[in-house]
C-alpha cells in the first residue's frame, strides 16, 4: 500500500520538478546567451543554476518516463535525488544576494552581472544591459525555484524510498509462494519386475 502511494506522490513531485525546472532553464538560457555573445564568462551564481537545471530536467524526465527502471533502483535515484537537493542549495547559496533584492533600482546586485549590469552600460552594450528591473526580477524567480526544488527533490528521495520498500515486501511474499509449492512434489520409485 505504501508503494502505490509513494508512487502516485512520487510522479506529482517529479511533474512538479519539471514544471519549476524549465522556466529556469529557459530564464538563465538568456544570460548565457549575453555572456557567450559578448565572449565573457558567465558568473557562478548563473552556472551553478543552470548547469544544476539542465541536468535536474534531464534526470528528472528520464526517471519519470523509465518509472519501471526507478523502482527497481529506488535507492540509487534517492542518492542521486540528494545530491540534486545539495546542488539547488548551492545554487540558492550562490544567489542569496537577490533574495531580497530592489529591483526598482540599480544596487549592489547590479555590479555582479557583467555585460548585463554596470560594465555594460560602461561598454555602450545596450542589448544586454538594456532592462535592468527585468534581469533582477528574472534572477529573484530563479532564487525561488532553486529554493523550490531542494524541497521538491527532497520529497521524492523521500518517496523512493517507500517505494523500494514496497517492492521488498512483494519479492519475499512471491519468494515463500514459490518456495511452498515445492516442498509437495512426490518422487516416483521404480518397482523391480517380478
Amino acid at each position: 500500500m505504501f508503494g502505490t502511494i509513494s508512487t502516485v506522490f512520487f510522479i506529482w513531485w517529479r511533474f512538479m520538478q519539471i514544471v519549476t525546472l524549465i522556466p529556469t532553464l529557459g530564464m538563465l538560457a538568456w544570460f548565457i546567451h549575453g555572456y557567450v555573445t559578448s565572449q565573457t564568462l558567465a558568473p557562478d551564481f548563473i552556472l551553478v543554476l543552470f548547469i544544476g537545471s539542465v541536468l535536474g530536467s534531464v534526470w528528472a524526465i528520464y526517471t519519470l518516463f523509465a518509472h519501471s527502471h526507478t523502482t527497481h533502483s529506488s535507492y540509487f535515484v534517492a542518492f542521486i535525488d540528494l545530491c540534486f537537493v545539495g546542488t539547488f542549495i548551492a545554487s540558492a547559496w550562490e544567489l542569496r544576494e537577490f533574495s531580497n533584492a530592489d529591483c526598482s533600482g540599480p544596487g549592489t546586485w547590479y555590479i555582479s552581472l557583467g555585460v548585463f549590469g554596470q560594465d555594460g552600460v560602461v561598454a555602450g552594450n545596450d542589448v544586454w544591459a538594456l532592462d535592468f528591473k527585468k534581469d533582477c526580477a528574472m534572477l529573484k524567480a530563479c532564487f525561488a525555484f532553486a529554493i523550490m526544488n531542494c524541497f521538491f527533490w527532497l520529497f521524492t528521495a523521500w518517496f523512493l524510498l517507500f517505494m523500494h520498500k514496497g517492492k521488498v515486501e512483494e519479492v519475499v511474499v512471491e519468494r515463500r509462494h514459490r518456495h511452498g509449492h515445492g516442498r509437495h512434489r512426490s518422487r516416483s520409485h521404480r518397482q523391480p519386475f517380478v
